[in-house]
């Protein structure tokens, strides 16, 4: 019922968080908050970065598209954290298209910000894990990165990321023959 602008595209934004696994009702609600108007550039790379997140699940090719131009306009506007998550968002896309970490570029764009202060799920040790975890050898490391990740998240009273890790770790452990 809000007027279209910043705070309606807020708005969408936690409506498409809360829709989970509806991926495409995510996205639409998404690209609606991007068509708001008004919206600060901070905002706009924030909701592009989310938009390309939940390309993710469904379409690689898209999601990459979408953080690269997140991470295009967020070096335009100097936004080095956000240019950093665009990059790491990227390395996700690549990983998961089958690129190996150490030929990714946007890997390396990504492991060279610090990560202090953001959220546990947007730190590199998430890629390390999932790396881990879909070479079947490396279970126990997947598992020891994933309770770091936890850790982090604990620490910053992130409950968002350790619930979501805590998945990825059951995962692993499970995968690593850990039923218990």
């Amino acid at each position: 019922a809000l007027p279209p602008g910043p705070y309606r595209a807020r708005c969408l934004m936690t409506m498409a968080n809360v829709v989970g696994q509806e991926i495409g009702l995510s996205i639409a609600l998404r690209n609606e908050a991007l068509a708001q108007p008004d919206l600060q550039p901070s905002d706009e790379i924030e909701t592009l970065l989310e938009l390309g997140s939940a390309y993710i699940n469904i379409d690689l090719v898209e999601a990459r598209r979408v953080v690269t131009a997140a991470g295009a306009r967020a070096r335009a506007e100097s936004h080095t954290s956000l240019a950093a998550l665009a990059a790491m968002r990227e390395a996700q896309a690549d990983f998961f298209a089958g690129v190996p970490l150490t030929q990714s570029k946007a890997w390396a764009l990504a492991r060279a910000h610090p990560w202090d202060s953001a959220p546990a799920y947007d730190h590199p040790d998430l890629v390390l894990a999932w790396e881990a975890t879909y070479n079947y050898e490396d279970q126990a490391q997947a598992a020891r990165l994933f309770e770091r990740i936890a850790s982090r998240a604990r620490g910053y009273s992130d409950l968002l990321s350790e619930g979501a890790v805590a998945l990825h770790r059951a995962e692993a452990d499970i995968r690593g023959g850990r039923l218990d």
